[in-house]
């Protein structure tokens, strides 16, 4: 029996310049172009989440923001 896969969200850009600087990561996340993360090393995203065009997460300097999984931020 063959185990299908979840589909994911499909993705229109490549804004995956803060990768390397978010603090944690999930699998199947997608940063479109033209989000903004402010603070992107206290922030933590969960696996198969969708962060849509000209979005913005706003960290703190000092706390952690946390994305959980399954999440779609248009």
């Amino acid at each position: 029996m063959k185990i299908k896969k979840k589909k994911l969200y499909k993705s229109h850009g490549t804004g995956f310049q803060y990768v390397n600087k978010l603090r944690k990561i999930g699998a199947y996340v997608i940063i479109e172009d033209n989000v903004r993360i402010f603070h992107p090393e206290n922030i933590n995203i969960g696996s198969n989440v969708y962060i849509g065009h000209n979005s913005i997460l706003k960290g703190y300097y000092n706390g952690i923001m946390s994305i959980g999984r399954d999440t779609w931020i248009g």
